[in-house]
């Protein structure tokens, strides 16, 4: 691994978001040449900070397998983001190489329309049964390698939500008391299909980072975090133009976009296979 690997690596590694503003900024083949470059486990972080456009450009020229890999290693809103936006064949491609349980996952949350909330919510949230203790709880989260400082989601024997429960909260409970009696019964619910554009403007929003999101007989099906709304799905960055302001980078974006550039570039013009 050459000093430009380990410099392009690491920063993409500890500036995920800079790094992805500059792949938006290349041209989609370099920009593809770069992800493919830093490996599955650097380059899907990315993604979460990309545009849609740009992104959607990468997925549709990097390598099938590469490609099918990043989007079953991203969070989940964002493979289903990027899927939505690709040819039906490309979608087909990808997800037949995808493992079957992220797979299922892909699907299930592609059946909702775009722009919906279900479209967009995070379906991986940790739930906990309401009629446990805290200890118990505590166990399970220990036991699974739950997260420890994140919200919990109560939810009743029908997987219905009772309330919504702060971590810390948990872990300054009294023991033996009973998760019902935490849970904090007052966190609004919105419908899977409630249209993104009105739940944009709860004010909610205030208050949480994520609420619950339930389905048509209540169960909770995932929860809609807050900053999944601050870019809404298919939204593409505003395009420079002649007339225009000249982007302002910082100079580790300058370093990293020259170090990018170069190596797209230098991968453009080797023969095929070939690399710099």
């Amino acid at each position: 691994m050459t000093r430009h690997d380990i410099l392009l690596k690491t920063f993409a590694h500890r500036h995920p978001l800079e790094a992805a503003r500059v792949l938006e900024r290349l041209p989609a083949q370099p920009a593809a040449d770069a992800l493919e470059d830093l490996g599955v486990p650097l380059a899907a972080p990315l993604f979460e900070h990309m545009t849609t456009s740009p992104a959607v450009a990468s997925i549709l020229l990097l390598p099938t397998t590469v490609a099918a890999h990043l989007i079953e290693a991203m969070p989940l809103s964002d493979g289903a983001r990027l899927l939505r936006k690709l040819p039906a064949a490309r979608v087909d491609e990808l997800l037949a190489l995808v493992k079957t349980r992220q797979r299922l996952r892909l699907l299930r949350q592609l059946r909702y329309p775009a722009g919906s909330v279900a479209a967009v919510m995070d379906p991986n949230v940790c739930t906990l049964p309401a009629d446990i203790t805290v200890a118990e709880a505590q166990k399970r989260l220990k036991r699974e390698q739950g997260p420890l400082t994140c919200e919990l989601y109560v939810v009743d024997a029908r997987g219905k939500p009772v309330g919504l429960l702060p971590a810390v909260n948990l872990w300054r409970a009294g023991q033996d008391q009973r998760l019902a009696g935490l849970a904090q019964r007052s966190t609004p619910l919105l419908p899977a299909r409630a249209d993104l554009t009105a739940v944009r403007e709860m004010a909610e929003w205030q208050e949480y980072q994520s609420l619950p999101v339930v389905g048509k007989d209540g169960t909770l099906l995932g929860a809609l975090h807050y900053r999944d709304l601050v870019q809404p799905e298919g939204e593409v960055a505003p395009t420079s133009t002649l007339t225009s302001r000249p982007p302002e980078y910082s100079p580790l974006e300058l370093c990293w976009l020259g170090l990018a550039e170069l190596m797209g570039i230098l991968a453009h013009h080797n023969p095929k296979g070939g690399r710099p």
